[in-house]
């Protein structure tokens, strides 16, 4: 049997991809080399913009609202924010990669899970694609949606050897209850890790924490989540149930992300916000017009062109190219930004992907005048 498509990886890009083409009538397989559900080293939150692309009931896995959050460098003064407006979502992404795959199964799309791919072997025609068990699968298209280490990405000649890293854990109080001081706000803190900052997100029983930096290595990097964890009094009497590390594919600007036969979506094409390193919503977005351009192709040509890279450097891409000039001076002097309340409206804006950080850039440059030149 030859598929229309085959989608490596069912995270929320794969997940995505797989759910909108099987919907529109593609025969489509969905490849995942873990048992579902499964852990993923990863905060959780997630922003508005993830409503404008997702289009399935995930509500039963969301479960707290965070409505503002705090921010502290080193040791000095927190300052907390809760602008009108914010609401990010906090979910564990083995339930909510789970919905998502429950969502792409029910429109069709074939899920084999436990089966990691191996290769993938293009052809003028289709593409293979070849599993540890020996198993090898036919597909027009491939869709690589297999993470910062893609199969997809290394048979296409498309890989990206640039990373950041992140440790992250899941931390449960005894008795279950989270204290008041962070029910419906996530916590920030910089200047304990350079280029990098550590977090707190409440979730419903327990929090996910971490750290993460844009470099590519850092020395004693578990040690500094050690002493991270070590500042707040809430955590000591906690019980670290999961600990784990996981590279990060900060976007650092265009590169092709396509062949005639495979395209890459969400952490394979790298498309990690280079301030945030938020990358729930994009990778989303990603698969959605991963599954648009798939779809148009086949109908038309049969196979890709250049036409996906040109959509999502339009419509994702060129907009990082702001926000790695933004990160650079952002991690540089973060209280610089963070102590003012004067951008509270476009911070939002920009974290629930209604702004671009190319109209922020300019308000930002000049207010940073005026504190030179009052």
């Amino acid at each position: 049997m030859t598929y229309d498509v085959i989608v490596i990886g069912a995270g929320p890009a794969g997940a995505a991809a797989a759910s909108r083409m099987a919907r529109k009538g593609l025969l489509t397989l969905l490849i995942e080399k873990e048992r579902l559900p499964r852990y993923m080293a990863c905060g959780g939150g997630l922003t508005q913009a993830v409503t404008k692309h997702v289009d399935f009931d995930y509500s039963a896995t969301v479960e707290r609202v965070v409505t503002g959050f705090t921010l502290s460098y080193k040791h000095g003064p927190e300052y907390t924010l809760c602008p009108p407006g914010l609401k990010i979502e906090m979910v564990s992404r083995n339930r909510f990669d789970h919905r998502a795959v429950e969502e792409a199964v029910r429109s069709g799309a074939k899920l084999i899970e436990g089966i990691a791919a191996v290769a993938v072997e293009e052809g003028k025609r289709e593409a293979a694609v070849r599993t540890h068990g020996g198993e090898t699968f036919q597909g027009r298209i491939v869709v690589g949606a297999d993470g910062s280490n893609s199969v997809a990405a290394q048979a296409a000649g498309l890989t990206d050897d640039q990373y950041g890293i992140a440790l992250a854990g899941e931390i449960y109080p005894v008795g279950g209850t989270i204290p008041g001081t962070f029910d419906n706000r996530i916590f920030f803190r910089f200047g304990d890790i350079q280029n990098g900052y550590g977090w707190i997100f409440p979730k419903d029983d327990h929090y996910s924490i971490g750290i993460l930096t844009r470099s590519s290595r850092c020395p004693a990097f578990s040690s500094i989540y050690e002493c991270f964890k070590e500042q707040f009094s809430f955590l000591k009497s906690s019980e670290e149930r999961i600990k784990r590390g996981r590279l990060l594919p900060f976007n650092r600007g265009y590169r092709s992300l396509n062949t005639k036969r495979i395209c890459l979506v969400g952490d394979a094409a790298s498309l990690v916000d280079p301030l945030t390193g938020e990358g729930i919503s994009h990778a989303i977005h990603s698969g959605v017009i991963a599954a648009d351009v798939i779809l148009s192709s086949l109908n038309k040509s049969g196979s890709l062109t250049e036409n996906y890279t040109r959509d999502i450097n339009e419509q994702i891409v060129e907009d990082f190219i702001h926000a790695m000039w933004l990160a650079r001076l952002f991690y540089r002097f973060p209280s610089l930004l963070y102590m003012s309340k004067k951008y509270e409206h476009e911070i939002v804006q920009l974290i629930n992907g209604e702004g671009r950080y190319r109209d922020f850039i300019p308000k930002l440059y000049k207010w940073l005048g005026l504190l030179v030149h009052p």
